[in-house]
């Protein structure tokens, strides 16, 4: 079972208060290390949307059937910097983007979330699709200038499931005879697109959006 939890940066909510919430949700003394870490070199803004994720990370456990101790879980990263539990089958991926957050939750197997937020012109996002993307999808972002924003989404989502530079997966295009390798899902959180990506059909994925 996978979950996923979108949510709106609350407005009155301060970047001390986003970390201590934090530590009093995920209390093993090994995750002060990395709550330290996650706010080096990071601004109010961005302190406030990292940590309100990890609040928002306690509660899509929560949804899950399987019942677990989150003061037992030890948060560390890999070498490509994908963020894990330690010694636990539960997997999360987090993304943030313009105040808004979305966490999603598996029991068992990788996932990848990202969402995006931000405005962009059909010039620019055609102009982006050229440099960054490959000629095919660069041609459909052409014709339609919408898709660019799921087309960046996903590959950002593909990103975090498997790990490494976005760069890596930005002109990679999907193998027609390889389809079910990386299986997208495709949600939106008002116009904007929400794409959790796996190497696994799910039977059942909860999406919820707090309002």
């Amino acid at each position: 079972m996978v979950a996923v939890l979108c949510s709106k940066l609350p407005d009155r909510f301060t970047a001390d208060e986003a970390v201590k919430d934090a530590l009093s949700l995920f209390r093993a003394e090994a995750n002060r290390d990395y709550f330290e870490t996650l706010k080096k070199n990071k601004n109010s803004d961005s302190i406030k949307e990292s940590f309100f994720a990890i609040n928002l990370l306690a509660e899509a456990i929560d949804m899950l059937p399987c019942r677990c101790d989150k003061d037992s879980l030890v948060l560390k990263k890999t070498d490509s910097g994908k963020p894990y539990f330690v010694c636990s089958d539960i997997r999360f991926s987090i993304s943030h983007s313009k105040g808004r957050v979305a966490v999603a939750v598996s029991d068992s197997e990788d996932i990848g979330i990202d969402i995006e937020c931000a405005e962009i012109s059909s010039e620019k996002a055609k102009k982006l699709s050229k440099r960054f993307f490959s000629e095919t999808e660069a041609l459909a972002v052409d014709n339609n200038p919408e898709i660019f924003k799921q087309l960046w989404c996903e590959k950002e989502a593909e990103t975090k499931l498997l790990g490494g530079e976005l760069s890596t997966y930005l002109k990679s295009l999907k193998d027609e005879n390889n389809k079910d390798q990386i299986i997208f899902q495709r949600f939106f959180w008002n116009k904007d697109p929400v794409i959790l990506c796996s190497k696994q059909n799910f039977s059942t994925i909860v999406f919820k959006i707090h309002s």
